[in-house]
């Protein structure tokens, strides 16, 4: 009887279960029925303003369906050319002044119709109709931006570079449009709307609105009659509400993890660079992430470097990029180092981005994918980023900056950066003390590196020796000698890090080996006889000195009067002394021993 009970019990709650799942279907449909029917329209006059309009529908699908896409979509409505009223013909400015020009056309571009009443009203219905979905409240107001901004001119980013994109500060004017056309009031409004949204939503809507601007997923993107301006000015508007919530400018691997499906191509690093194939921005949407990468530029400077680090740089490692992806992204970082390299200096940047960054930085910089001048404009933009990289942390890229410390292929340019890589290893152990330390735990992966930087040192001694501390490059390579020595004779146990283990064989010749013994025995030996010369050049000086103190004392008389805190040379007293010595010797003239 019991099981009975409790199977009856079970059926009726399974049976309300169902009930109300049958309920809750029923009400969702007559909710989809309804919101299909219903149009979401604004007026042209914003005072009219009563309820949240739109140009366009709101799939409501997505508003039930919320697990199978958290987006809404976009969906034109074509309105009839009977509402439509003609536009007068505009009237094209008399003889005025330039500025007078502009500032007109300023005005008719500008949105005059966007309020922030007209803005409060929507956000604050949209909240009462859906409380629960921000998701949703975020695009009916994006579809006031999208309706009065997005049937005017619209703002191309690849045409608008190719034509302006002049200089660094032409660049940068360019990364304002189309928020640049609203008033301050509305900017700060919807800026500070956006900034109390959760950061989850708001991550998720930004890559909604990329999705939909850029053209690297056609098949997300929602059809419509305008031009994205609306879409574009809300997307600056929540990089200045949260940019730190989109970039992930603390852990760049999010923001890749966000980013990697909007990335088709992929880029081969040379063969001498130990990288793995690095995804990139395609060729035509390179215009479309500059400007989106260049909102990050004052709302947070660091993630924009990581960027251009990450998703432009690549591009200038191979010889297909055109005229114009070259110069977009030599220009995007020159505003980077332009605007913000004094707070970069004073930020660690992240270095497992930074220490590749600078690799891929020095193959452009001495690689012949570049024309003369713009490889002459990489080189400044090179030096101001060894500042940030290797001037900050050089403990964290001396290996890697070691590792190219020798190449096998040749040619000048290849030359060029062995030198510049030998100068920068000379400048890190003149830096920190730390990197002797660091060359010590990894030269037996590198002995031939090593050898090329020794030799470097010893050849360039004379401007060196102020430099780098003599007693340890000394205690480095006489450590060498002895490590030398176990490997030829086969005694020293090379353990290799577990990650290597199975992966990569450890090479060493003995012509290696024995080459870089004689280098160190060099180096110590010239820096031995350097520090024997130094105490002869001092007593040398030391002998000119009193030589010209005699001349000009004792020969010339107290002619610049050195010695006059010691002695009084005058003729005077010369006379005086005289004298006392004839006096004191008086009669024992004849006794030679009584002078002595």
């Amino acid at each position: 009887m019991a099981d009975e009970e409790d199977a009856g019990e079970w059926q009726e709650v399974n049976f309300k279960q169902k009930k109300k799942e049958r309920y809750r279907e029923t009400k969702r449909q007559k909710e989809l029925e309804r919101m299909q029917r219903e149009t979401l329209r604004v007026p042209e006059d914003a005072d009219d303003f009563d309820a949240p309009t739109s140009p366009v529908h709101i799939a409501r699908r997505d508003a039930v369906r919320e697990d199978d896409n958290p987006f809404t979509v976009f969906e034109t409505k074509a309105r009839s050319s009977s509402s439509k009223k003609e536009a007068p013909p505009e009237k094209k400015p008399g003889k005025k002044k330039k500025k007078k020009a502009q500032a007109a056309a300023r005005s008719e571009q500008a949105p005059t119709s966007i309020t922030v009443e007209l803005l409060k009203n929507t956000s604050s219905d949209a909240a009462a109709r859906y409380p629960n979905n921000t998701d949703l409240q975020m695009k009916i107001l994006t579809e006031v931006f999208e309706k009065h901004m997005g049937t005017r001119e619209e703002f191309d980013p690849a045409q608008e570079f190719a034509a302006n994109a002049s200089s660094t500060k032409a660049f940068v004017d360019l990364l304002a449009p189309p928020l640049c056309h609203l008033s301050d009031h509305v900017i700060e409004w919807t800026q500070n709307w956006f900034a109390s949204v959760p950061k989850d939503d708001v991550e998720e809507f930004f890559w909604f609105l990329v999705s939909q601007i850029t053209g690297v997923n056609p098949k997300e993107r929602v059809p419509r009659d305008t031009n994205g301006n609306g879409l574009r000015a809300v997307l600056q508007l929540i990089v200045r509400a949260q940019p730190e919530a989109i970039s992930h400018s603390r852990q760049p691997h999010e923001f890749h993890d966000r980013i990697a499906p909007l990335l088709s191509e992929r880029v081969q690093a040379p063969e001498y660079m130990i990288q793995e194939p690095v995804e990139v921005v395609p060729a035509l949407e390179v215009p479309g992430f500059v400007w989106i990468f260049g909102q990050f530029l004052d709302a947070e400077p660091r993630a924009a470097l990581n960027m251009w680090y990450s998703y432009l740089l690549p591009l200038l490692c191979t010889d297909k990029g055109s005229d114009l992806t070259i110069s977009l992204v030599l220009l995007f970082i020159s505003a980077v180092l332009a605007k913000s390299g004094k707070k970069l200096r004073k930020r660690k940047l992240d270095k497992s981005v930074s220490r590749i960054a600078f690799e891929r930085a020095m193959h452009v910089a001495y690689s012949s994918s570049l024309s003369s001048s713009q490889r002459h404009q990489f080189l400044q933009i090179y030096q101001a980023i060894k500042v940030l990289t290797i001037h900050a942390t050089p403990t964290h890229y001396f290996p890697m900056l070691l590792s190219h410390a020798a190449t096998d292929k040749g040619g000048e340019r290849q030359l060029e950066l062995r030198e510049e890589v030998l100068a920068c290893l000379a400048h890190s152990l003149h830096i920190s003390e730390d990197c002797f330390r660091v060359w010590e735990e990894i030269y037996v992966y590198f002995v031939a590196q090593s050898n090329n930087l020794l030799l470097y040192i010893y050849l360039n001694w004379d401007k060196l020796s102020d430099k780098l501390p003599s007693g340890l490059l000394v205690e480095r390579a006489e450590g060498f000698i002895q490590v030398n020595k176990a490997l030829r004779s086969g005694k020293y146990r090379v353990r290799l890090p577990k990650r290597m283990s199975g992966k990569h064989e450890l090479k060493l010749s003995r012509e290696d080996i024995k080459m870089c013994t004689i280098t160190c025995k060099a180096v110590i030996k010239r820096i031995r006889k350097s520090k024997v010369t130094l105490p002869w050049v001092i007593l040398t000086l030391l002998v000119v000195l009193c030589a010209v103190v005699y001349m000009n004392c004792f020969v010339e008389g107290c002619v610049a009067g050195w010695c006059e805190r010691i002695t009084d040379c005058s003729a005077a007293a010369v006379e005086s002394l005289e004298e006392a010595v004839v006096g004191g010797t008086g009669g024992d003239a004849a006794n030679p021993e009584r002078l002595l």
